[in-house]
């Protein structure tokens, strides 16, 4: 009796695992077969970057484009695809030397127009992102679009300069960055945040819990610090009124970067068992940030905050005028006061 017990429950669980296994199998076959769909149209999901290129690629020959975050992930690939399109870009990475060599091995297969430049940058020592503004100003040069990509999820503990990190590398050093870089900006440049949709987790009275004092949740610091960098956008479109520069952030969607492959054992398997019939691969996740660095300005009519190659009315305040001032506001007494 206790065997048949035994071998009955075995039956439910290859039942299970069948039933499970065809979802995914299932899954897996949708997905790919709406991936097939790449134009960068509004809304879907699966847009690709080189598409991107392929339409709006004349729009980057020529022109100079700073990526942060450059030697991996969707920072990487952004500099693949404008290097494809003849631009120059400036590597803005914490490690120069890994950053030669994923340029000249990106350069390899570029458009013979390209260059690039590396140059180092470290988001959380205040001191870098002074240095990189100040020498690449004294260098003479300017700049048609700035792509703020690189970012910390889940960093522990304080940065040298007394802020959260995951706070100041995502938030704070970007728009510090982006404020010192402006009198180099061409007259119609682009300064594109790589943002999150987590930023809904914090989207509320971000000025007055700015800048947070101590590491609390994981996600919530994360969507705290991505909220900001909508409002920071925001900001900057106010500054702009009246010319023909513009910022965004964007939304990339689930994407396989590095951040998933060095998860822990369990997540990274739940990962790949799970969600990877669903993730964008780099092409597929830097479709919206390509599309905002060089569409005509009329094709990205709406609110400053892109997701799946469309514009959205973002959540809570950082989406308000009001709310991003005083953001601003907080971001340059806590400069005055603690870097200075």
């Amino acid at each position: 009796m206790k065997a048949m017990q035994q071998g009955g429950r075995g039956m439910y669980v290859a039942a299970a695992a069948v039933v499970v296994g065809g979802a995914i199998l299932a899954r897996w076959a949708y997905v790919r077969l709406c991936a097939a769909d790449d134009e960068p149209r509004p809304g879907n999901s699966w847009a690709r970057g080189s598409r991107v290129i392929m339409d709006h690629g004349s729009a980057a020959k020529g022109r100079t484009f700073i990526v942060t975050g450059a030697t991996s992930g969707l920072g990487c690939e952004a500099a693949r695809l404008l290097l494809r399109a003849g631009a120059h870009v400036v590597f803005a990475v914490r490690n120069k030397a890994a950053g030669e060599v994923v340029a000249a091995s990106l350069l390899a297969e570029a458009s013979p127009d390209a260059t690039a430049r590396v140059m180092v940058l470290d988001l959380a020592r205040l001191e870098s992102v002074r240095a990189f503004a100040d020498a690449f100003i004294s260098s003479g040069a300017h700049f048609d679009g700035l792509l703020n990509n690189a970012g910390a999820f889940g960093a522990a503990g304080t940065t040298g300069d007394g802020f959260q990190v995951t706070w100041q590398t995502n938030y704070l050093a970007p728009a510090l960055l982006t404020d010192l870089l402006l009198p180099a900006a061409s007259d119609d440049a682009r300064i594109v945040n790589v943002s999150s949709k987590l930023y809904r987790l914090s989207s509320a009275g971000l000025a007055r819990r700015c800048p947070p004092q101590s590491p609390g949740d994981t996600y919530v610091d994360y969507g705290l610090s991505k909220a900001c960098q909508i409002a920071h956008a925001v900001h900057l479109n106010c500054r702009f009124s009246g010319c023909s520069r513009r910022a965004f952030a964007v939304e990339p969607g689930l994407v396989q970067t590095r951040i998933m492959r060095e998860s822990a054992p369990l997540v990274r398997f739940l990962n790949y068992a799970l969600l990877a019939p669903t993730l964008k691969d780099a092409d597929q996740g830097v479709a919206t940030a390509m599309l905002c660095l060089l569409a005509p300005l009329t094709r990205l009519d709406g609110p400053c905050y892109f997701a799946e190659c469309a514009s959205e009315e973002s959540t809570g305040d950082c989406g308000c005028v009001h709310e991003a001032s005083a953001l601003a506001e907080v971001m340059k007494r806590s400069l005055g006061t603690r870097t200075e």
